[in-house]
C-alpha cells in the first residue's frame, strides 16, 4: 500500500485497492477500529472521485456496512446497507449481484437485531430472485438458502430449518459430490439442527461422516477437520460418552501443538473446565491471557475473551473477588476499545454483575444490569433477544433481594416473547420456565405448578416426550410438587421416576444427566424420609460416576456428600461411616477446588451440624470459625453468606452457655442486616428474634420482650398476622409477658 502510494498517488484506483485489501487483513485480526478507519478513508475518496452511484464506491460502502456487522454494530451496518440497496437497485437493477449481496447483509443486521420476520421476509426475496437468474442448483442460491435455514433454526423452527438444510445437503451431493467442502459444510448445519431437536444419533451419523472425509481430503490437521473433531466431541459430551469425547479432544490439542500455543492452552483448558479441574485449567488460562498481553494487546478480542475465562474460572472456585476485579478490567477494555453500548461490553457488565451479587453487593449488581438493559433497549430495541435476557438476568438478582420487581420483570419479558415469537417458541417456553422459578423463590409453590404444568404439556407437543428441555420441566414440576407438602410428594417422584426412565432409553445409563435423574430421585426419596431407597440409589450413582468420571470430579463429590447426608440421618449407628465420607469430600473439594469454593463450604457446614448433633461442641465450634473467617476473607464481611455463619457460630455458643460470646455475634449480624438490607427484611428480624432468646436466656426478659414485641410488630406489617413467623413471634411475646 505505501508503495503505491508513493508511486501511483493516494487517490489511484491501485492505491485503494491495497487500502481496501489491508482494512480486509484489520478484519480478519480483529482489528475491528484500524480496519474501520482505513475503509471509511477509502469510501469517502471513492466518493469523491466516482460519485455515490459508481460500482466502487458501493463496494466500499459495503465493506465497511462489513466491518461494522463484524462489530455488531447492527444499527449503524443497517442503515448503510439500507442505502446501498437504493442505489444498487437504481444503478445496477433488482437482480444485480451486487443487489443481493447488500439485500443479505441488511438481513444479517436484522438477524442481529433479533428481527427475524424481516430477515426472514429479505431472504426469501433473494432466494427468488437467485431462483429465477441462476436457478436453484446455483452455488449463490443455496448460500441463501442456508441463511434462511439458519433464521428458521434461530426462531426455533426446527421443522423447516431441517427441510431447508436436508434439500441443500442433497442438491450438493448430487452437483458436487459427497466429499466436496461446500457439501461437507450443508451437512455440518443439518447435525446442527438435528442436536437443537435431540436427535443425537442422526447428528453423530452425519458429523461422522464430515470428520473422517475432510481427514481423508483435507488431512487431519486442516482447520475444518479440527471443527469437525470438535463438533463430534461435543456430540458425545452430550451424550454422556465422555472417554470418546475426551479422546476427540485430545486430538485437536495433539494438533495444535505445534501451530498455535494459545490455540492448544485454551483446548486444554477448556478440557479442564468440562472435568471440574479448576486449578489446572486457571494456571492454562492465566498464559493465555498472558500471551494475548504480549502478543495482541490488552484491548485486542481475544485476550478480552481470555481474561473472561480466567474470570469464570475463579467463580468457579468461589475466587468471587478476584473474578470480579478481572472482570471489571474487561469491562474497562471493552467500554474504551468498543464503547459502552456494544454486545462485547454489556455481556461483560452483564458477568461482573453476576460476581457483584454473589458477593451480596447488591446496589452495585442492580446498577450495573440497569445499565446493560439501557444500552440494549438503546441499541437493539426493547424485543430483542439479548436485551430480554439481560432483563430476566436482572430479574433473578431482584428476586436473590426478596423483591417483587424481579417478579414483575420476569412477567414483562414472558409478555413480549408471547407478542413477538408466539406462546409455543422455544423462547417463550423457556421464560415461562424461569417465571415459575421466580415463583417458586417467593415460595408461591401453587403459582409455580400451574405454569410448569404448562410449560411441561407445550413442550411435550413442540418438541416431543423424550427432548431434553420436555425432561426438564417434567422435573422442574416434580420439584415444585415436591414443595407443596406431604400430600404431593407421590406425585413428585412418579415424575422423577418417570424422567429417569426417559434418560436411561434415550441417553443411557452412564450419561451425566441420567445420573443426575437418579440423584434427584434419590432427593425425593431422601425428603419422604425412605433412607433405604435413597441410600440405594445414591449408591448406584455415586459408583457410576466413579466409573464415568473417576473419584475427583465435582459431581462424584457431590454424591460422595448426598450419602453422607442419607447416612446422618439413619441413626447413630450410622453416624461413622456418614463423617468419615463427610471428611472424605470436603478434602477432595479442597483439593480440586478451595477451601473457599461454596461447594466446600456447604459440606463443611453439614459436618459441623452432624457434630452438633452429637453434642461435640468443640469440634462443630472449631469447624464454624474456619467457615467464618474463610467466608469473611472470600466474600467480606458484610456478605450474606458471612451473616449466615457468624449466625451459626453464635448458636454454638448459646449450645454451650456462652451467652456473650453469642450476643456479641448476634449483634455484629443484626446491625451489618440493618445497614445493608434494612430493618423489615425477613434475615434482619430472624436475626432480631435469635437476639432477643439470647437475652432471655440470660434472664433479661425486659430487655428480650422488648426486641420480640418489635419483631412481632414488623413480621405483623410485612408478612401478615397469618403467617407461622408472625404468630410464633406473637406467641412467644405473649408468654414472655406472662412468666
Amino acid at each position: 500500500m505505501e508503495l503505491r502510494q508513493r508511486i501511483f498517488g493516494q487517490e489511484h484506483p491501485s492505491t485503494l485497492t491495497s487500502m481496501g485489501n489491508l482494512a480486509s487483513t484489520y478484519r480478519n485480526q480483529g482489528r475491528w477500529k484500524e480496519a474501520e478507519e482505513l475503509d471509511e478513508q477509502v469510501m469517502k475518496m471513492e466518493m469523491r472521485i466516482c460519485g455515490l452511484e459508481h460500482p466502487d464506491t458501493l463496494t466500499s460502502v459495503s465493506n465497511l456496512a462489513s466491518t461494522l456487522l463484524y462489530q455488531r454494530r447492527w444499527k449503524e451496518a443497517e442503515a448503510l446497507e439500507v442505502k446501498i440497496i437504493e442505489t444498487s437497485i437504481r444503478v445496477l437493477g433488482r437482480d444485480h449481484a451486487q443487489t443481493l449481496g447488500s439485500m443479505t447483509n441488511l438481513a444479517r443486521a436484522y438477524t442481529g437485531q433479533g428481527r427475524w420476520v424481516e430477515a426472514e421476509k429479505l431472504l426469501v426475496q433473494v432466494i427468488t430472485t437467485e431462483k429465477r437468474v441462476w436457478g436453484l442448483e446455483h452455488s449463490e442460491t443455496l448460500i441463501s438458502m442456508n441463511n434462511l435455514s439458519t433464521v428458521y433454526r434461530d426462531q426455533g423452527r426446527w421443522k423447516e430449518a431441517e427441510e431447508l438444510g436436508a434439500q441443500i445437503m442433497e442438491t450438493r451431493i448430487r452437483l458436487l459430490g459427497l466429499e466436496h467442502p461446500q457439501t461437507l459444510a450443508s451437512m455440518g448445519n443439518l447435525a446442527l439442527t438435528y442436536v437443537k431437536q435431540g436427535r443425537w444419533k442422526e447428528a453423530e451419523d452425519l458429523e461422522v461422516h464430515v470428520m473422517e472425509t475432510r481427514k481423508r481430503v483435507l488431512g487431519v490437521e486442516h482447520p475444518d477437520t479440527r471443527i469437525s473433531i470438535s463438533n463430534l466431541a461435543v456430540i458425545y459430551e452430550i451424550q454422556g460418552r465422555c472417554k470418546e469425547a475426551e479422546e476427540l479432544f485430545g486430538k485437536i490439542v495433539e494438533m495444535r501443538v505445534e501451530q498455535d500455543a494459545c490455540a492448544r492452552m485454551n483446548s486444554l483448558a477448556s478440557k479442564n473446565v468440562n472435568q471440574g479441574r479448576w486449578m489446572e485449567a486457571e494456571e492454562l488460562f492465566g498464559k493465555v491471557v498472558e500471551m494475548g498481553k504480549k502478543d495482541l494487546g490488552v484491548e485486542h478480542p481475544d485476550t478480552c475473551a481470555s481474561m473472561a475465562n480466567l474470570a469464570a474460572t475463579y467463580a468457579n472456585q468461589g475466587r468471587w473477588i478476584e473474578a470480579g476485579e478481572l472482570l471489571g478490567d474487561v469491562v474497562k477494555v471493552r467500554t474504551k476499545a468498543l464503547g459502552l453500548e456494544h454486545p462485547d461490553t454489556c455481556a461483560s457488565m452483564a458477568n461482573l454483575a453476576t460476581t457483584y451479587a454473589v458477593q451480596g453487593r447488591w446496589i452495585e449488581t442492580q446498577k450495573l444490569f440497569r445499565e446493560v438493559v439501557e444500552a440494549r433497549t438503546k441499541v437493539l430495541g426493547l424485543e430483542h433477544p439479548d436485551t430480554l435476557t439481560s432483563m430476566e438476568h436482572s430479574a433473578s438478582f431482584y428476586i436473590m433481594d426478596r423483591r417483587k420487581e424481579g417478579l414483575e420483570l420476569q412477567l414483562q419479558v414472558v409478555e413480549v416473547r408471547k407478542r413477538t415469537l408466539g406462546l409455543e417458541h422455544p423462547d417463550t417456553v423457556a421464560s415461562m420456565a424461569k417465571l415459575a422459578s421466580k415463583y417458586r423463590d417467593l415460595m408461591r409453590w401453587k403459582e409455580a405448578g400451574v405454569l410448569e404444568e404448562l410449560v411441561m404439556a407445550t413442550r411435550r407437543k413442540v418438541l416431543g416426550q423424550d427432548h431434553p428441555d420436555t425432561c426438564n420441566s417434567i422435573a422442574n414440576l416434580a420439584l415444585s410438587y415436591g414443595q407443596q407438602g406431604q400430600e404431593r410428594w407421590k406425585e413428585a417422584e412418579e415424575l422423577k421416576v418417570q424422567v429417569l426412565e426417559i434418560r436411561k432409553r434415550v441417553l443411557g445409563q452412564d450419561h451425566p444427566i441420567t445420573l443426575k435423574s437418579m440423584s434427584d430421585l434419590a432427593s425425593t426419596y431422601r425428603m419422604q424420609r425412605q433412607w433405604k431407597k435413597a441410600e440405594e440409589l445414591t449408591v448406584q450413582t455415586l459408583e457410576a460416576r466413579m466409573r464415568v468420571f473417576g473419584q475427583d470430579h465435582p459431581c462424584t463429590v457431590f454424591s460422595m456428600s448426598d450419602l453422607a447426608s442419607t447416612l446422618w440421618n439413619q441413626g447413630q449407628e450410622r453416624w461413622k461411616e456418614a463423617e468419615e465420607l463427610e471428611l472424605q469430600g470436603i478434602r477432595t473439594k479442597k483439593k480440586i477446588w478451595s477451601l473457599s469454593n461454596p461447594y466446600t463450604m456447604k459440606s463443611m457446614s453439614t459436618l459441623a451440624s452432624a457434630y452438633k448433633r452429637q453434642q461435640r461442641w468443640k469440634e462443630a465450634e472449631e469447624v464454624e470459625v474456619e467457615i467464618m473467617e474463610t467466608k469473611k476473607k472470600a466474600l467480606g464481611q458484610d456478605h450474606p453468606v458471612t451473616l449466615n455463619s457468624m449466625s451459626n457460630l453464635a448458636s454454638t455458643y448459646k449450645d454451650q452457655s456462652r451467652w456473650k460470646e453469642a450476643e456479641e455475634l448476634e449483634m455484629n449480624v443484626m446491625e451489618t442486616r440493618k445497614r445493608v438490607l434494612g430493618l423489615d427484611h425477613p434475615d434482619t428480624l430472624t436475626i432480631m428474634a435469635n437476639l432477643a432468646y439470647t437475652r432471655k436466656s440470660q434472664g433479661r426478659t425486659t430487655e428480650a420482650a422488648a426486641l420480640i414485641a418489635q419483631v412481632a410488630a414488623l413480621r405483623s406489617d410485612i408478612l401478615g398476622n397469618e403467617h407461622h413467623d408472625t404468630k410464633h413471634s406473637i406467641d412467644t411475646l405473649a408468654e414472655w409477658r406472662c412468666n
